[in-house]
C-alpha cells in the first residue's frame, strides 16, 4: 500500500485554523493526484477520511501533524474509485468536509 506524502512546515491558507475559510483539494477535478492542505493552530492529531456518494469509506489516514501548514497528497490509485467523493478532515474540535471529483 502506498502512503500519501506529507509536506509540513510551510505557511499558507488553512482549513482548520480558527477564523479562516476552508481550502479545496487542488486540482479538483483530478486524474492522477490531488493535494489537500490544512493549517493547524498547534501540533496534534488529524484524521482524513474519504467516502463515496453512498457514504462508504474508501480511504482513511490518521497521524500526528506539525503546527502550521500541512499537506496530504492522494493518488487516485489509493482511492480505487472514480467520480464524486467527499473527504472529511478532523483535527481537535475542527471538522471540514469537501467534495472532490476523480476523472477516469
Amino acid at each position: 500500500m502506498l502512503l500519501p506524502r506529507f509536506l509540513p512546515g510551510k505557511r499558507a491558507f488553512g482549513i482548520l485554523q480558527a477564523g479562516s475559510s476552508s481550502s479545496k483539494n487542488i486540482p479538483n477535478p483530478f486524474q492522477s493526484e490531488t493535494r489537500i492542505s490544512f493549517t493547524l493552530p498547534e501540533a496534534g492529531e488529524a484524521v482524513l477520511t474519504v467516502q463515496d456518494i453512498t457514504g462508504r469509506l474508501v480511504y482513511s489516514i490518521q497521524g500526528q501533524y506539525a503546527e502550521g501548514y500541512n499537506e496530504i497528497v492522494l493518488q487516485n490509485r489509493e482511492l480505487k474509485s472514480s467520480g464524486v467523493l467527499y473527504y472529511t478532515l478532523r483535527a481537535g474540535k475542527h471538522i471540514a468536509t469537501r467534495k472532490m471529483v476523480i476523472l477516469e
